[in-house]
This record gives structure tokens, sequence and C-alpha cells, in this order.
């Protein structure tokens, strides 16, 4: 699993190196720690589920931490911002939804879906949370009191319409406020191949509504990917 850092991205060096696949899926805000998935635990006892989360340290030793490490699928972890919870998918019910862990060690965990939930987002300042649940873009409003988490009731932001054929991490972003969100989403049939194309919600949709794959913004129609306009 490889890094590339500075201010003119100098040459890759590797973080982690063994013979089971990985996926990188954040880093945390201080810069000390990656958090990435495996597909299997590298031998660590109890774990005979699908995915497993593991912490790389980018000092020290580097030894690999396994934060999750159980018969579940625990994917797509995010880092909060303060640095002191995991957002992450986890099927430990059934069916995968998005929950809250205590970060550095999982000593408490809050689920904040009630009907499905993947690909869970911070807003910067650390106060709600968004996912995915099927088709839609979900948030709800989150606050810790001390070492206590609390979620609000999710509430439904807009239809996303996520393009099912890229890896499913990092299929969206969200803009520091939380009103803006952009999008992989799936292209039009005149785009040529059939290519991916980026939605931009509004107010930035007003004049750009797609990026193309070649990264130039094209004119579209506005709101193709709502802001926040909660549907009731």
């Amino acid at each position: 699993m490889p890094i590339q850092g500075g201010s003119r991205l100098g040459p890759y060096k590797p973080v982690l190196e063994s013979e089971h696949p990985k996926s990188a899926d954040d880093w945390s805000p201080d810069g000390c720690f990656v958090v990435y998935d495996t597909g299997r635990s590298g031998g660590a006892a109890g774990s005979t589920g699908t995915q497993d989360l593991w912490v790389a340290p980018l000092d020290g030793d580097r030894k690999p931490i396994p934060f999750l490490v159980r018969p579940f699928t625990d994917v797509q972890a995010q880092i909060s911002p303060d640095g002191r919870w995991i957002a992450c998918s986890s099927d430990e019910s059934g069916t995968p939804e998005a929950y809250v862990q205590d970060f550095p060690k999982p000593t408490g965990k809050g689920q904040v879906s009630t009907e499905g939930g993947a690909e869970p987002r911070w807003r910067r300042d650390g106060r709600e949370l968004f996912y995915i649940a099927g088709r839609e873009l979900m948030a709800a409003d989150v606050r810790t009191d001390g070492a206590a988490f609390h979620a609000g009731v999710p509430r439904v932001l807009f239809e996303a319409n996520l393009d099912s054929r890229t890896a499913v991490r990092n299929r969206y972003v969200v803009s520091p406020d939380g009103q803006r969100f952009l999008i992989i989403a799936p292209a039009e049939q005149a785009c040529p191949a059939g290519r991916p194309q980026l939605a931009v919600a509004k107010p930035l949709a007003a004049r750009y509504s797609k990026m193309s794959s070649t990264g130039k913004l094209q004119p579209g129609r506005a709101g193709s990917a709502s802001a926040r306009s909660p549907r009731r």
C-alpha cells in the first residue's frame, strides 16, 4: 500500500507491504495513521469475516494495529475531524449499516443508519454524518458528550444516482459546510464511450452540472444533483 506526499508529490513510498489485498480508507487528521481494510486479517485470531479494519502508523516501527477484526465485513472507514471517532459500514446486523466507533480503540459504538448505510462521510465540524442508503444520500446530526456518541434521526437529502461501475468508496465528497456534494454519476447515453461523469450539486450546478472524464466542466441542467433540501 504506497503513499505519495509532499508539496511536489515526491516518489511513492510503501506504508505497508503484505501478501493480503488492502484498500486505504482514510488518513488521520494529524497525519499519524492510515486506516485501511483488508480481505484477510494477517493471521490474527478471531477473524473469519470478509473485511477487517486495521490502522497503519506512519511513524516508529509502523507495525499494523488491528482495529475491527471480527466475523463481519467492516469497510469504508473515515476518521472524524477531531480524530476521536471512526465512521464505517458494517454488516454485523446482517445488513450493511453506518456505525461510529471510538478511535483509536473501539471501546464503544453507535449506529447511525436505520435502513442500510454505506460510504459514511463527516461534515468538517463533525456535527453531521452523511451516508448512502440504496439510491439516496442521507444525513444525520451527531454530537458527542465526553465519551458518549449520539446520532439524530436520519433524513433523506436527495437521490444520489451513483455510478455502480466504480469502486464502492469515494464516490462522493462533501464540501466543508455540508452544503454541496461532488458525485460520480452514470454517464448519459450521449456521453462518448459511456464514461462516468461528476455531478456537481447546487449552487454550482446552476452554471455547471457535469464534469466529464476529460476533466472539463460542461454546461448542464441546474440541480442535476439536489442540494440541501431534505425530502419530506
